[in-house]
């Protein structure tokens, strides 16, 4: 039996499982639900993919340093909670189109000012993005943070991608 000034190995038993409980519980339920967004994600990633165009460039176009007319089309409706991006991406990192693109009524989409640095093949990828996706993408841009990244951040997967050259 324990008493209240001795320390009982029974009670610190007790508190440990609560304890391994408690961090097992919350993170396995907070898993669950990215696991629930990443899929939905994936859906309508599927979804758009079906429709969206990227209409210009056409694959291997000669393209200038500073392009502003790439456009396209997609049917149907993008959930609120998503928005679509352009990143370019040379052999190694993907970077960031400022200002992020248009989409009218009738889900015409355009991208102005897509730089791309040097000269060579490039691919530029029309991205769907959920709110977690957008803000870094967002808070990137308001640091004047064009560097480029490996990855795709979490929460964004490309729909479509062009080819191209810079002359």
């Amino acid at each position: 039996m324990c008493h209240a000034r001795t320390r009982c190995p029974m009670g610190m038993a007790v508190a440990l499982i609560v304890a391994v409980m408690a961090f097992v519980v919350v993170p396995t339920a907070c898993a669950q639900s990215q696991m629930d967004d990443d899929e939905e994600l994936k859906k309508v990633a599927k979804s758009l993919a079906a429709t969206l165009k990227i209409e210009k460039p056409v694959k291997d176009e000669v393209i200038p340093p500073v392009y502003d007319d790439m456009q396209g089309s997609f049917g149907g409706d993008i959930p609120s909670k998503y928005s679509l991006w352009v990143l370019a991406r040379d052999r190694h990192n993907y970077f960031l189109m400022w200002p992020p693109m248009h989409v009218d009524v009738t889900n015409r989409w355009s991208q102005r000012n897509v730089r791309l640095a040097t000269k060579g093949r490039w691919e530029l990828h029309v991205c769907l993005a959920n709110e977690r996706a957008a803000k870094w993408l967002k808070r990137k841009a308001n640091r004047n943070d064009f560097s480029g990244f490996t990855l795709l951040p979490k929460g964004m997967l490309t729909v479509r991608s062009v080819s191209v050259q810079r002359k």
